[in-house]
């Protein structure tokens, strides 16, 4: 969902989101490469956003933790 909506060249770009979506993801991911690319990208989004962008998607970011509080992390088994 934060790569979908972070692409900037599609008519749904909505970079608050992409930006609390990616942080959900790595607030939840335990493989370390994958923290490792979802930081980089995180970054890069985040370096992209004015500040009242960013304030804004810390606060949906902290709506979508506790709306899906409960949902359970992958375990990528492979």
């Amino acid at each position: 969902m934060g790569f979908t909506l972070g692409a900037s060249e599609l008519t749904v770009y909505d970079a608050t989101q992409a930006f609390a979506w990616l942080s959900l993801a790595l607030a939840r991911e335990t493989n370390p490469r994958l923290q490792a690319y979802l930081e980089k990208s995180l970054k890069a989004r985040a370096d992209s956003m004015s500040s009242t962008e960013l304030e804004r998607a810390r606060v949906k970011t902290e709506e979508l933790k506790a709306r899906f509080a409960m949902v359970p992390r992958w375990q990528d088994t492979q």
